[in-house]
C-alpha cells in the first residue's frame, strides 16, 4: 500500500510568498541546527491538503476527483495549529472550500476509498520530527512574535503572503509514501482549463462510479480485446484493490459499453445469469454493494448462456461468491479469441487477468 494525497495548489504569487514563510527557521535552530533531527524542516511545496488515500496501485486524478470541480477556490486562514508532527494553518470552513472537500470525500466513499487524512483542509507549514510538541509550540510563538503570523480577530494574516486568504486553481496528485523528502509529484490538473475542456461542444463527460483499473499493456502477454459483446471480464482470483473491494471485474469507460436491458438479480449471496446476451453490467448484491456495476453470474456449476465456455466457481476467497474463472496464463480465451491472459498484472499478485485498454 502507498499513500497518495490530493493537494490544492495556491496561485504562483501566493505560492512563492508561502515558500518564503516556510523558509523561516527558529532561533534555536539557527544557533544549533544539530540539535534538531535531520528529518525536521524538509522541503515541500505549499499546498492545501484535501484528501489522503492508501491504495496498492497508482491512481489518477480522473479516478479520485468528481466530474465537476470549481475553477478556483478561495481559502481563508483561521489559526495556527500545533500537530503531532507539524505546524499548520487551519482554514475557515467556507462554503466554496468545503463544497470541494465534501464532493471529493463523497466521490471517494462512493468508490469505497477511505479518506485517511482525518482533518478538514489545512496548509502544513513545517514538519518537525521531535516527539515532544514543545519545539512546534515554540516555533508557533516565535512566528507570532516576529509578526510573520498575525491574528487580526477576523482571521489569520500570513506574511509575506500579505493577506488573510489565498486562491488556488490547481490540484496535484502526490505520492506521499515515506518521509517528506521522498514525496513525489505525479499529476496536476488546472481547474480552469479542465472545466473549459469539459464544456467544449461534442465532448462527452462521465464519472465512473468505481475507479478504472490501470492500463494493463504492456505487461507481458496481456493484449487488449475487441469483442464488443464481452467487455466486462472477471476472474476468480482478482485482488484489486482489496479482498472486498472491486474484486472480479475490470470495467472500461461506460461510454464504451451497451446499456443493460434485461437482467435478473436474486437476493444477497447469489446472482443468476443474464437473460440478454448484450446486457453486460448491473448492480449486484453478491459483492456487498448495489452501487457497483458487476456482471451477473450463474449459480455455481451453471453454464453461462452468453459465455458458454466460461466456468463458474465459489472458490473466491474470502467471500465465496460465484465468479467467472479466467483461463490460466498463456492460454487462449475460448470466448474472447483476441485476448490473452497473463499472471503478471502486477507480478506480485500472480493472478491471471484479462488485458484491455
Amino acid at each position: 500500500m502507498r499513500d497518495y494525497s490530493l493537494w490544492l495548489i495556491p496561485s504562483d504569487e501566493q505560492r512563492s510568498a508561502l515558500k518564503e514563510l516556510m523558509k523561516y527557521r527558529p532561533s534555536s535552530y539557527r544557533k544549533n541546527p544539530r540539535s534538531y533531527s535531520l528529518k525536521s524542516f524538509p522541503h515541500f511545496e505549499p499546498h492545501i491538503t484535501l484528501a489522503s488515500v492508501f491504495l496498492p496501485f497508482q491512481p489518477s486524478l480522473d479516478m479520485l476527483l468528481p466530474s465537476s470541480n470549481p475553477e478556483q477556490v478561495t481559502a481563508k486562514f483561521e489559526s495556527l495549529r500545533v500537530g503531532h508532527t507539524s505546524l499548520s494553518v487551519t482554514l475557515e470552513k467556507t462554503r466554496e472550500l468545503m463544497a470541494l472537500h465534501h464532493a471529493i470525500d463523497a466521490h471517494l466513499k462512493l468508490n469505497h476509498i477511505e479518506n485517511s487524512s482525518g482533518r478538514s483542509p489545512h496548509i502544513p507549514l513545517f514538519y518537525l520530527d521531535e516527539a515532544d510538541s514543545g519545539d512546534r509550540q515554540a516555533l508557533k510563538e516565535e512566528l507570532q512574535e516576529k509578526g510573520l503570523v498575525k491574528n487580526t480577530g477576523e482571521g489569520l494574516l500570513l506574511n509575506p503572503v500579505g493577506a488573510a486568504e489565498l486562491t488556488a486553481d490547481e490540484i496535484w496528485l502526490m505520492d506521499c509514501t515515506g518521509e517528506v523528502a521522498q514525496w513525489k509529484w505525479l499529476e496536476r490538473r488546472d481547474l480552469v482549463l479542465w472545466n473549459r475542456q469539459k464544456a467544449m461542444p461534442g465532448r462527452r463527460s462521465f464519472s465512473l462510479p468505481i475507479p478504472r483499473a490501470p492500463p494493463i499493456p504492456p505487461f507481458k502477454q496481456n493484449k487488449s480485446h475487441g469483442d464488443e459483446h464481452t467487455q466486462f471480464p472477471s476472474t476468480k482470483s482478482t485482488r484489486w484493490p482489496g479482498p472486498d473491494l472491486y474484486d472480479g471485474i475490470y470495467l472500461p469507460a461506460y461510454m464504451d459499453s451497451p446499456d443493460p436491458t434485461s437482467v435478473s438479480v436474486p437476493p444477497i449471496g447469489w446472482n443468476v445469469s443474464h437473460t440478454d446476451g448484450r446486457a453486460q453490467s448491473l448492480p449486484t448484491e453478491s459483492t456487498s454493494s448495489t452501487r457497483h456495476p458487476f456482471m451477473a453470474m450463474p449459480q455455481v456449476g451453471e453454464e453461462s448462456p452468453w459465455l458458454p465456455s466460461a466456468e463458474y466457481s465459489n472458490e473466491y476467497p474470502p467471500m465465496g461468491y460465484p465468479v467467472m474463472a479466467m483461463p490460466q496464463a498463456g492460454e487462449e480465451s475460448p470466448w474472447l479469441p483476441s485476448a490473452e491472459y497473463s499472471n503478471e498484472y502486477p507480478p506480485e499478485w500472480g493472478s491471471p487477468h484479462l488485458g484491455f485498454v
